[in-house]
This record gives structure tokens, C-alpha cells and sequence, in this order.
């Protein structure tokens, strides 16, 4: 093979000529996919970057414990790992400053300057809340649960039956709980009415009195 610029005998595998310095048209074909590896490499650097990036925004926005820089995962339907989590029984909330409970689970005799005592407010929880006309009256038919760690008895709620706007058309009250308590975990359905109105389209419900066991 003759190099086509200085007309010298090369070699016939030779990349370039020996004597001018020629390209000559022979190509290496190991070294030609050395040369589309390295230039493929940085190009894979950046995305497995990128990807990995993405990633850690993903879980750290989505997933990660909200306790202060607790790099662990959120439990299951709460904000918080399992070491930052309330150990009572289905609470979700933070535990208190060197408690293993939260505030509203903590021993009546913590000592912690930010403890505050378990009242049914909290703790007692209503939940379809549903709104029905009959031929005389207007009813109002819920569920209340127990979220606490105690017994409640002898428990009052009042409804406020309201239109589309809000306006409090009517009132009732009734024991969505009697003698036999609810204690925690535990469920109960009640049911208020008043003279029929067909404008009364929602009724928010309150605990106005109750005993604690």
C-alpha cells in the first residue's frame, strides 16, 4: 500500500504514513470501538447522575421521616419513621421529647412542660355524617370512634343542621354514648333529627359533655 500524499511504500495495517505523516485509511476496529465506549461513557455518567438525583428529591420530598434530618422512611399512613412514631396502638403523631408517646398519649404523670392531658375533643372522632328526609323529619345519622387511651361514658353531642350556605336552620342534641362507655378503638352510630326542612343540606356535629373513665 502507497501513502497518496508522498507516494512512499506503507505499511498495509499502518494508521498513518512513516514517512509524511498521512492518514493512510487503514482503521483498527478494536481501537475505532475503544473510541465509541469512551465517548459513549460520559454521556451514561450524566443520566445514571441524573436518575440518582431525581431519586433522592423523590424520597426525600415524598418518603422521608419529617423528624427534623432522620434520614429513615415514613411508616405506613404516617409522617414519621418507626422510632419518631407514637407507640400507641394507631396513632401517627411525633413522639414527645424523650417520651416513647406523644403528648396526647403520654402518662398522666410526665413531667414535660408541653404535656397536655387527653380530652375527648381530641380524641373522639366523627365520621360519616350523612343527611336524610322522611315524611316528618330531617335526620342526621354519623359514627363517633374512640382514637384515645381511655373509656368515655355518657357522651352529649350536638348537631347544627345547616343549607348549602351555612346558616344553622336547627338544632339536636343527643347520648351518642350511654352507661356502657366506648372505650379505645372502639366505634358507635347515632342519629339527631328536627322537623323536616329540605333546605338543610349538611349538619356539623360537636361534644358538648361527657365522662372519663
Amino acid at each position: 500500500m502507497r501513502c497518496t500524499k508522498c507516494g512512499n511504500k506503507a505499511k498495509s495495517d499502518a494508521t498513518f504514513c512513516t514517512y509524511c505523516g498521512q492518514r493512510t485509511g487503514y482503521t483498527d476496529l478494536a481501537t475505532s470501538d475503544k473510541e465509541k465506549q469512551i465517548t459513549k461513557l460520559p454521556h451514561k455518567r450524566f443520566l445514571i447522575i441524573g436518575i440518582f438525583v431525581v431519586f433522592c428529591l423523590v424520597y426525600f420530598l415524598g418518603f422521608r421521616c419529617k423528624a427534623g434530618i432522620c434520614p429513615l422512611p415514613r411508616s405506613a399512613g404516617g409522617e414519621y419513621c418507626f422510632s419518631h412514631t407514637c407507640e400507641w396502638s394507631k396513632c401517627k403523631n411525633k413522639k414527645a421529647a424523650e417520651r416513647n408517646y406523644c403528648y396526647t398519649h403520654s402518662p398522666s404523670y410526665s413531667s414535660h412542660i408541653a404535656y397536655t392531658p387527653e380530652s375527648a375533643e381530641d380524641v373522639l372522632e366523627f365520621s360519616d355524617i350523612n343527611i336524610s328526609h322522611n315524611s316528618s323529619y330531617t335526620v342526621c345519622t354519623g359514627t363517633l370512634t374512640n382514637n384515645g387511651r381511655r373509656r368515655y361514658s355518657f357522651v352529649e353531642v350536638k348537631g347544627k343542621f345547616q343549607n348549602s350556605s351555612g346558616k344553622v336552620l336547627d338544632t339536636d342534641w343527643t347520648y351518642a354514648v350511654g352507661s356502657e362507655g366506648l372505650a379505645p378503638g372502639e366505634s358507635t352510630t347515632f342519629r339527631i333529627s328536627v322537623d323536616k326542612n329540605y333546605d338543610i343540606r349538611k349538619c356539623t356535629m360537636e361534644i358538648i359533655d361527657y365522662d372519663r373513665e
